[in-house]
């Protein structure tokens, strides 16, 4: 039977949380550049992206805590607070351009309307 180390452990969990930064940046970069121009479809998709994410986070964090010494801990928790913090700032951006998507289609069906 194969035996993981904790540091084999910890480095693929590295690897793990150096692709949700990546995920996270590539996010952000949608938010910024192309965001406005999106469908809502498209938004939403992005939007549930991000609850994925952040759930993944969650199990990603106690994955830590089982092999992680106590001494990284404070530096790891930091960096992992940071990537939701970042999550937490594209959902609400996410969040209120379909706001404003929904806001805008009210107005133009009730001009169109009257």
């Amino acid at each position: 039977m194969l035996s993981v180390t904790l540091a084999e452990k910890t480095k693929t969990l590295n690897r793990r949380r150096g692709s949700y930064k990546a995920k996270i940046t590539k996010l952000q970069s949608f938010l910024k550049d192309k965001a406005s121009n999106a469908e809502q479809l498209l938004l939403q998709s992005k939007l549930d992206k991000v609850s994925e994410m952040y759930s993944s986070m969650e199990a990603l964090k106690i994955e830590y805590y089982e092999v992680v010494e106590d001494e990284q801990l404070p530096n790891l928790e930091l960096i992992l607070e940071e990537m939701e913090d970042d999550l937490e700032e594209i959902k609400v951006g996410l969040q209120t351009l379909l706001l404003n998507m929904m806001i805008f289609l009210k107005m133009y069906l009730f001009v169109i309307l009257l």
